[in-house]
């Protein structure tokens, strides 16, 4: 399959009051978004913002998509807040109607589907360049659970993905990048072609 850079369709909105600096085509900064918020991201049952979990006790990753966001020109709200049973929890906000029903359409799913927890790799970065997924895969891994693991008596990084069907998804995307992983059944191991055999046991 020919990888090209893939045309989307911004889902313009009357009610946004965010002006989004949408690229030509989907890119290397869409595309480490959709991976930072594709299952940390819940969208809102009016559709109307992306509430990002699971990342307050994660500086970088907040500040990595700060700065992302700023590039296209949304500010993500740091103080926002969601109910957990009677306790409330911190999680950054993505308000923008516009750019949820963009992520939506990019996804080719529904609101619902999103909740459940979308099962696969989005057309959208499959079909692009190496670069994209790449992009891609910087913004997911860093949402996912590691730890160090030896195999056969060499040394990889355990990446345990939030959805099991991530798991051959990810490492098709790793291995088109050149990156050899050894699969198991609800997460994968990996070097990142990091000669790993020489660092002491962690």
């Amino acid at each position: 399959m020919e990888l090209t850079p893939q045309v989307f369709y911004p889902q313009a909105s009357s009610r946004s009051r965010v002006k989004i600096a949408w690229p030509l085509t989907f890119n290397e900064t869409l595309a480490e978004i959709m991976g930072m918020i594709i299952h940390n991201g819940k969208v809102s049952r009016n559709e109307d913002m992306i509430q990002v979990r699971n990342t307050s006790k994660f500086f970088e990753f907040e500040e990595r998509l700060t700065e992302l966001l700023q590039q296209i020109g949304i500010t993500l709200n740091l103080k926002s807040r969601y109910w957990v049973g009677m306790f409330q929890q911190q999680a950054p906000r993505i308000s923008s109607r516009e750019f949820t029903a963009t992520f939506l359409d990019m996804l080719e799913c529904s609101r619902l589907d999103q909740l459940l927890g979308i099962e696969k790799v989005p057309k959208i970065v499959k079909q692009s360049p190496l670069p994209i997924q790449k992009a891609f895969l910087d913004g997911y891994l860093s949402t996912c659970a590691t730890q160090w693991a030896v195999h056969e008596g060499k040394k990889y990084v355990c990446v345990i993905p939030y959805m099991e069907s991530f798991v051959e998804e990810l490492t098709t995307l790793l291995a088109a990048q050149g990156i050899a992983c050894v699969i198991m059944k609800d997460y994968f191991l990996t070097d990142f072609g990091i000669a790993f055999e020489s660092l002491e046991d962690t």
